[in-house]
């Protein structure tokens, strides 16, 4: 997405340098925040801010910045058509975008899918421009993770 969001030239350009750094790539976006807020690592890029605003909340020293635009990811919902009670499978979709699904999942460090109910804090999305993952890319995911490993040196 930063390829497709900035122009793969200038994306690739940003890649490289980011790369030529050092980049210590962690397995989660959890032992990324955890590696910055034990001072393991100085700088996290490309993290939840969910999980920075929980790490805050227990008293971790850190914080977030947003860059100029913020990826954001879809999570589709979908009934299978061979599901054995697909009524019940619709009514638990209805349920889980209701506002008040929408509300435990926000009182769990979520970012709601409604508007009426804003994230905790506001900022992780307030003012920000916020950009959705697109699914297209997806038939590109094993050139772009080779191109990603290569880019930062297998890491």
């Amino acid at each position: 997405m930063m390829l497709k969001v900035m122009g793969r030239e200038k994306g690739m350009n940003f890649m490289r340098r980011l790369g030529a750094q050092g980049v210590d790539l962690r397995n989660s976006f959890t032992l990324a925040v955890q590696g910055v807020a034990s001072g393991e690592i100085p700088l996290g890029m490309n993290l939840y801010g969910t999980h920075t605003e929980e790490f805050k909340k227990k008293g971790a020293p850190v914080d977030w910045v947003p860059m100029e635009f913020v990826l954001t990811t879809v999570e589709p919902l979908a009934v299978s058509a061979r599901a054995p009670h697909p009524n019940a499978a619709r009514l638990f979709l209805d349920f889980l975008l209701s506002k008040e699904a929408q509300t435990i999942l926000r009182d769990r460090s979520r970012i709601s899918s409604r508007p009426d109910v804003p994230p905790d804090p506001p900022e992780l999305t307030k003012g920000l421009k916020l950009i959705p993952t697109d699914l297209s890319l997806a038939d590109q995911a094993n050139d772009l993770a080779k191109e990603f490993r290569a880019t930062f040196k297998g890491r």
